[in-house]
């Protein structure tokens, strides 16, 4: 197994082990996902992963390098990706050591499948990788309003029987 796949299975059982212990027979799971991860990527020096579990879809990042950075567990860090700028919260885990952790949806009741979850996992690891890594993107000519993180990378659902 390659670095990669190492990485994917420590998040993979990492989280499995927190589906089995701290979030077993919580009321906001869903019971037609399991935790499962698209990635990593390689990324300046990070590992850039988007973990899917029955209560959260999440951007991870986790270093390449054991020890090469450490922040306060729940600070909240920026970091920026070829798509753009991202918040993530900082966390600690015995299993995963320091991770970053950016939150895209929580509770999941919006997928009905497996399937489903890990093709918007893949398009949207794939969002977050587009764009060009060497330049930083383009200051905004006016504050725009932020917007959420579905209409980030254009994933918002449409309401029952809404039309385009």
């Amino acid at each position: 197994m390659d670095e990669a796949g190492t990485i994917a299975a420590r998040l993979t059982a990492a989280f499995r082990a927190i589906a089995d212990t701290r979030m077993k027979d919580v009321p906001i799971l869903n019971s037609a996902l399991a935790v499962d991860c698209v990635g990593p990527v390689a990324w300046q020096g990070d590992w850039l992963a988007v973990v899917v579990t029955p209560w959260f879809m999440n951007l991870m990042l986790l270093p390449q390098t054991p020890g090469a950075w450490h922040h306060a567990q729940g600070s909240t860090v920026e970091r920026m990706l070829p798509s753009g700028s991202y918040a993530f919260v900082a966390g600690e885990d015995e299993q995963l050591g320091p991770s970053l952790s950016c939150s895209l949806f929580s509770p999941m009741f919006d997928f009905t499948s497996q399937d489903e979850a890990m093709a918007l996992a893949r398009d949207i690891l794939a969002a977050a990788m587009a764009g060009d890594e060497t330049e930083a993107p383009p200051p905004p000519a006016a504050a725009p309003e932020k917007p959420s993180r579905r209409a980030l990378f254009g994933l918002g659902r449409k309401a029952a029987g809404e039309t385009a």
